[in-house]
């Protein structure tokens, strides 16, 4: 049950509540409120948002490193983005098969991120025929750069992993993961 519906005295002690390695070592493991497990932040209620918080700092400071080949004038434009695609999108969708049903508001933030990364790889800022006013359109901007949007990549790279694991020689994986097609 969740903790909000709990009694006073459950809510008093639930950091209290401490649970052994060995029942007959006086070791316990502490009470976390996140908890890293192969990479991927999980909180108490097994919500992800604190996860693709940090990978977008990550991949924040992974650009801001990288600005100088991103800004580059003498560098293809082509080829910073498949540098963006290199570098910077894999932090971002990294355990995006465990992540991937977050808050619109959480995914906004993934696509104003690629889209500042990708108006730096295509030096595509609001234009001089509209006096400085109007930014380029988000759809122009992914034609330029020929690549999905982010949220789209995500869901891609999901089927890719759930089609993969139906060919797997394990029993116990291949009976737990039986989905339809459509």
């Amino acid at each position: 049950p969740k903790l909000t519906t709990a009694t006073r005295e459950v809510k008093r002690n639930y950091k209290n509540f401490h649970v052994k390695a060995d029942p007959e070592s006086e070791e316990t493991i502490p009470h976390k409120n996140i908890v890293k497990y192969l990479g991927v932040n999980i909180d108490e209620n097994l919500k992800y948002t604190e996860h693709v918080k940090i990978q977008l700092s990550k991949a924040e400071k992974a650009f801001q490193t990288l600005k100088r080949l991103f800004h580059n004038k003498h560098l293809n434009k082509r080829t910073k983005v498949i540098c963006y695609m290199l570098l910077v999108r894999p932090i971002l969708t990294y355990g995006c098969v465990v992540w991937f049903n977050q808050s619109t508001h959480i995914m906004e933030k993934l696509r104003c991120f690629e889209r500042k990364c990708l108006r730096a790889c295509l030096s595509l800022y609001r234009t001089e025929e509209s006096n400085y006013k109007h930014y380029v359109s988000n759809l122009k901007l992914y034609e330029a750069a020929k690549i999905p949007r982010i949220d789209i990549h995500i869901i891609k790279l999901i089927r890719d992993y759930w089609s993969n694991i139906k060919n797997t020689t394990n029993p116990i994986i291949t009976e737990s993961c039986q989905y339809e097609e459509n």
